[in-house]
């Protein structure tokens, strides 16, 4: 009887204490919720001098690079120095340049797009099978505007969701090497009429 009773105790000891432990605790923060500004403050600095970004309509959310499976519906931008950018649009062997001014704040880029258009457009009839020939620069004027950038949170790379409808993701493209690019644009007489920060 005894020993009965010492079980009976046992038993009420047990529940109380797994009550204790688990279900008498108040309940836990839900972190499924999107991050408020304040949790975002412990995102890295931001520094894009000399980096290219790829701005494209999807992005893997494994290894935060953005994706363009497709066929005019992405592009580059180059941070040439702490002020002043390159936009480049791909559409097959075409491309279209723009260029202006960012400034950041907190974890938010503003990208301030010049009304300045340096169109180079393949020219096909001279050019051969392989792709690489004759193309032709022409300079348009378009209206200036602004594109936001707003930094995700991602341990794998430095990627933003921006402001543009068709291409929602921009992110550091870590195989495209800047000075690839610059002295690309330099031999095809690009460079020189962008003026980047002059």
């Amino acid at each position: 009887m005894v020993s009965m009773i010492n079980i009976a105790q046992l038993v009420r000891s047990t529940a109380f204490a797994t009550c204790l432990l688990f279900s008498c605790k108040p309940k836990e923060k839900d972190n499924t919720s999107p991050p408020s500004a304040e949790a975002k403050s412990y995102l890295p600095a931001i520094e894009l001098e000399s980096k290219v970004f790829t701005y494209a309509p999807e992005m893997d959310i494994t290894t935060c690079e953005a994706l363009a499976q497709c066929d005019c519906c992405a592009g580059n931008l180059l941070f040439v120095n702490s002020t002043h950018f390159v936009k480049i649009d791909y559409c097959e062997g075409d491309r279209v340049y723009r260029t202006g001014t960012y400034s950041i704040e907190n974890q938010t880029v503003t990208l301030r797009v010049n009304s300045s258009v340096i169109e180079q457009l393949m020219n096909w009839e001279e050019t051969g099978s392989s792709g690489a020939g004759n193309f032709v620069l022409t300079e348009t004027q378009a209206e200036p505007s602004v594109i936001t950038l707003t930094q995700l949170q991602c341990e794998k790379n430095l990627a933003f969701d921006t402001d543009l409808e068709e291409t929602p993701f921009a992110t550091w493209n870590k195989e495209y090497q800047y000075n690839e690019i610059v002295r690309e644009m330099k031999e095809n007489g690009v460079w020189s009429r962008l003026k980047v920060g002059l």
